[in-house]
Formats: structure tokens, C-alpha cells, sequence
């Protein structure tokens, strides 16, 4: 009796069903092969495939040398960090007020 087959949904191949697995969250399951359920848990590290073969992602850094001032609120005493050369107005992201009070410069 010939195996039913499945439709993998990353590759669109057809697949038996010794080689389905499943991926999703409890409202959705998809099939899916062996070769791409492989790349699905590289790219989840943070490993991208090249021809077969799988190389790291560079890492975005924040810059080291970002100057911030620290706030505090005058209306509800919240503290908070806010970048130096920061174009938006400066208000409390917690009462929305303007009232602060310049803390210190941090490097």
C-alpha cells in the first residue's frame, strides 16, 4: 500500500509521510520536510543558508558612544533615559508631562 504523501508548505514538495514534520503554534500547524524544518531552526539561531551552507548573520551593535541625559519627571518622579541629539520633544513616557528635571549627562 503506497504512503499518502503531504505538500511541504516552505518547498511545496511532495513528501511521505516518514518525513513530515510539524512547525507552527496551537491554532496553526504546517507540514513541513526535513531539509526546510533544518533551515527553519538556522534561520531561528540566527543562521542564514548560503548555497547549503550556513554562515552567521552579522549582528546589528548599538553604538557604544551614544550620549543620553537622564530625565526625571517633576509630575510623577519617573526616571528615564533620552538620547542627546534626539529631534522629538522631550516628555515623561509614563504621565506624558514636560515638567523634568535634568538628572545627569551619561556617556
Amino acid at each position: 500500500m503506497p504512503s499518502m504523501l503531504y505538500k511541504c508548505f516552505k518547498c511545496n514538495k511532495d513528501i511521505g509521510s516518514i518525513d513530515v514534520h510539524y512547525i507552527g503554534s496551537a491554532d496553526r500547524t504546517n507540514m513541513i520536510c526535513s531539509t526546510c524544518l533544518e533551515k527553519y531552526k538556522m534561520s531561528k539561531k540566527g543562521m542564514t543558508p548560503e548555497s547549503d551552507d550556513y554562515k552567521e548573520k552579522p549582528i546589528m551593535r548599538q553604538e557604544q558612544n551614544v550620549q543620553k541625559i537622564q530625565y526625571q519627571c517633576q509630575g510623577c518622579n519617573y526616571i528615564f533615559h533620552v538620547k542627546k541629539d534626539s529631534p522629538q520633544k522631550h516628555l515623561c513616557p509614563y504621565c506624558g508631562k514636560d515638567k523634568l528635571l535634568i538628572k545627569q549627562h551619561l556617556n
